[in-house]
């Protein structure tokens, strides 16, 4: 006999932790985005590194490792990602557009990588020109088999170091407000938010950025 009590209230328990890490509500709008609705709520944040210099973050790892820069000789190194092909087909686009990529590696292999970009902040949603003291910082990605290692704020600790003596003092970042994991990083490391965003796309006809609130 189907237990239909027991299964009701593992829904239930399911759908309010799907819920509460805001994953129902991005998929709400994925939807409407398939039908060419786009809705996009999301902060921009500054970042430095005062907050992650004084916890002195290191990467728990066992072997020996060094931070190298992203170039198309070494980026066959990476291990551990999904879909490498198009990872691959992305670096090849972003350098194109200018950008520079930071990555850590251990035992001959890439395990987690960053990239930056001084010429624009140039997001899906947001795009504006850097000033000489500014930079734009973005998709840190983790190997699979290496999260939970500190090793995507050690790697931001280091980026920052260099962006820093570079003159480049003022770091921003953008993260949608229902990617729960990344807003929890954000708060981790004492990101300041800047400004609330809603990014409207009607049918590829309209869109407009809506400021909602400076922080």
């Amino acid at each position: 006999m189907v237990d239909f009590k027991n299964k009701y209230i593992n829904f239930k328990i399911k759908a309010l932790y799907i819920w509460s890490h805001g994953l129902m509500r991005a998929a709400l709008l994925g939807r409407l985005s398939r039908l060419g609705i786009t809705i996009v709520p999301y902060y921009i944040f500054e970042e430095s590194n005062d907050f992650l210099i004084t916890t002195n973050i290191k990467p728990i790892l066992d072997k020996p490792y060094e931070t190298i820069f992203l170039d198309r000789n070494n980026v066959g190194l990476l291990e551990g990602f999904d879909n490498p092909f198009e990872t691959l087909a992305s670096f090849s686009r972003l350098w194109n557009a200018g950008c520079s990529g930071i990555g850590l590696k251990s035992e001959g292999s890439i395990i987690a990588y960053g990239w930056f970009d001084l010429l624009r902040c140039n997001n899906k949603c947001l795009s504006f020109e850097l000033q000489g003291d500014e930079a734009y910082a973005f998709n840190f990605q983790t190997a699979r088999h290496m999260r939970g290692r500190n090793i995507a704020p050690f790697l931001r600790t280091i980026l920052y170091d260099h962006l820093q003596i570079m003159g480049r003092k003022r770091i921003y970042s953008i993260n949608e407000k229902f990617n729960t994991p990344a807003m929890i990083f954000k708060e981790k490391i004492k990101a300041k938010p800047l400004c609330y965003y809603v990014y409207v796309n009607l049918f590829n006809r309209f869109s407009k950025n809506f400021k909602n609130k400076i922080m």
